[in-house]
């Protein structure tokens, strides 16, 4: 239970930030040279997004990996779509981008194959 709780409170964090860093206007940042910068940004985002929800949920309803991992993913992705439709309707500062939503499940997608590969691993050693 007290991981279960830790993995809760990562896992709002992240969800409020990600909202967060979403919704805020980036006008008066500094720019940023890096060709694409924001795609590698929603990437590293939701890949840490999904790993905390899988935790959460992984250690607090102790279903399979598999289960977990695929609840977990349909979770974070319908978050993102949620996201990038509410910045396009929302603001007039942001906009949706299919390219974000294809970002932010790859970084979903990389993060439970990583996973997947760790916990076989950790299969194969016990």
């Amino acid at each position: 239970m007290k991981h279960s709780y830790f993995w809760l409170v990562a896992s709002l964090f992240v969800s409020f930030a990600i909202t967060y860093l979403s919704f805020m206007d980036t006008d008066g940042l500094p720019s940023v040279s890096i060709p694409h910068a924001d795609k590698y940004v929603h990437f590293v985002e939701y890949f840490v997004f999904f790993v905390v929800w899988f935790m959460y949920l992984y250690t607090t309803y102790k279903k399979s990996f598999l289960l977990t991992s695929f609840f977990a993913f349909l979770t974070v992705v319908f978050f993102g779509i949620i996201i990038e439709v509410l910045q396009g309707t929302l603001t007039d500062h942001r906009t949706f981008d299919w390219g974000d939503v294809l970002f932010n499940s790859l970084g979903a997608l990389t993060s439970f194959a990583l996973l997947f590969v760790l916990a076989l691993s950790l299969k194969r050693y016990k």
